[in-house]
């Protein structure tokens, strides 16, 4: 009963005005544009989204694991996230039967509801772009490491694994790529058992597999992709060194993260979370039993690495750590189970829960109950409202439309204004017609340069009128005829 209650609570908070609330901007716009051509097409792409890394390129996964969603929705992005939401919940029950066989019913039933109703959580699931399915790669992962500790058909799951680890590296590879020289350290112990040789060659043909399309994609571009690699990783010096000066930085962004798994903003009850998720094996005798230390080595493992990454130009951003937010609400989860005993550890214990209860809570509320009308809001709700509000004033009379956005290329609106089309059997906006309309979005940060924008437009004729969406603005400009 406990569980039907926490899952149908992740389910509303993950689906919930879905259509109104969804953040649909350069990268959605440009993500659901190729991901219509492939449908329209049938033409495969070999590369997905750019990473952060200048020249490097991740692979086309993504895009058809978003597929289905565009197609059964015919278009719709809110039925592509709301595919994504299934995805997501599917994960979720995997790491609920992973973490109940591995550590216990209960803590199962608290890593589900830290992972389930946090906002954090929530956000990053709801947020329609590719690090949004490692809520479903890292749970398929940890079953498929769970499956061959106890040596369930590793000639299976070690093929399986290779695939997810390939795959994950596609969804975002800063902490994900540390995973794969974990699986060798672990056979050197013995912590996983060794796979055969013929086992071992197959797996490897399989993550190779996983990488075939980016690799064709760089034989046909002259070595675009080896040359950002060698770019970010070669030239200008090691990208990983020993340099104490960035460890104070990087451990509070390390700990800003896990704060945020508890509450956005409350650096205590995150630091409280790190102590319960860390610490305990240090000072409690068997506190890793059987296959734990395994998903323990899975958790410390990437951020350790990570300490001395001095890339990228020193930069260093919170969502390198996606991958192994899961695994830490695992073990937040065991932390405060298995301490509970200790009067210390137990009032750490108490501040989280009551931290993680409260501030979600408000979160969830404020964010829900949003009206779209806020100065700086735009999501899918009022992007949509702004467009169709065009055609009815218009009234079957062409148009002229223009749009500004802060990244400059207005890939959501060009999408979506093709979705609709299609969709209302709308007639498309032409050049040089007498009635105008300019739509542009807040732009806060560089507001010198929509003020050059909307004085350019003064030449298409007078205003007729302005409306406001929220954080989207609306300008009628008509010449006399």
């Amino acid at each position: 009963m406990i569980t039907a209650i926490i899952f149908s609570l992740a389910a509303f908070l993950r689906t919930f005005r879905t259509f109104d609330l969804l953040r649909f901007y350069y990268d959605q716009g440009r993500d659901a544009q190729i991901i219509t051509k492939i449908i329209q097409d049938l033409h495969p792409v070999l590369v997905g989204p750019t990473t952060g890394l200048a020249g490097i390129l991740r692979g086309p996964a993504f895009y058809y694991l978003l597929l289905p969603g565009y197609l059964i929705g015919k278009g719709d992005p809110s039925a592509a996230a709301l595919w994504v939401q299934t995805l997501n919940l599917t994960g979720l029950f995997i790491l609920y039967k992973f973490v109940k066989r591995s550590f216990g019913q209960k803590i199962s039933l608290i890593t589900v509801c830290l992972i389930g109703l946090s906002y954090h959580f929530v956000s990053l699931s709801r947020w329609l772009s590719n690090p949004s399915v490692i809520f479903l790669s890292i749970p398929l992962m940890l079953f498929s490491l769970q499956k061959i500790y106890h040596n369930e058909k590793p000639h299976l799951w070690y093929p399986i694994l290779a695939l997810i680890l390939g795959l994950n590296l596609q969804f975002e590879i800063a902490s994900e790529i540390w995973f794969i020289p974990l699986i060798p350290l672990l056979w050197l112990p013995k912590l996983l058992p060794t796979p055969s040789f013929k086992v071992f060659f197959f797996s490897l043909f399989v993550f190779l597999m996983t990488l075939l399309p980016q690799i064709i994609f760089d034989i046909r571009h002259d070595g675009f992709i080896r040359s950002g690699i060698l770019t970010n990783f070669a030239k200008g010096g090691p990208s990983f060194s020993y340099n104490h000066q960035l460890f104070p930085g990087r451990l509070s962004l390390f700990l800003e993260t896990s704060t945020d798994l508890v509450a956005e903003n409350l650096f205590f009850s995150g630091f409280l979370a790190v102590i319960l998720a860390i610490f305990p094996p240090i000072f409690i005798k068997n506190y890793l039993k059987n296959d734990q230390l395994i998903y323990y080595l899975f958790l410390v493992f990437p951020p350790l690495v990570l300490l001395f990454y001095t890339g990228n130009h020193g930069n260093f951003y919170k969502y390198y750590l996606l991958g192994i937010t899961p695994i830490f609400a695992i073990f937040l989860a065991k932390g405060m189970v298995e301490t509970w005993g200790k009067p210390i550890l137990k009032i750490a214990s108490i501040i989280v829960i009551i931290s993680f209860l409260a501030k979600n809570t408000y979160l969830h509320y404020n964010f829900f109950r949003n009206d779209l009308t806020g100065e700086s809001h735009i999501s899918l709700g009022n992007q949509v409202a702004s467009l169709k509000w065009i055609y009815q004033d218009a009234q079957g009379k062409p148009f002229t439309l223009r749009f500004y956005v802060p990244p400059v290329i207005p890939y959501s609106y060009d999408y979506l204004l093709s979705w609709l089309q299609k969709k209302d059997d709308l007639y498309p906006p032409t050049e040089e017609q007498s009635l105008f309309y300019a739509l542009y979005e807040v732009d806060p940060d560089r507001p010198d340069n929509l003020k050059l924008w909307l004085e350019n437009q003064g030449g298409y004729g007078k205003i007729q009128k302005t409306l406001q969406f929220g954080g989207i603005h609306l300008v009628k400009r008509e010449k006399s005829k």
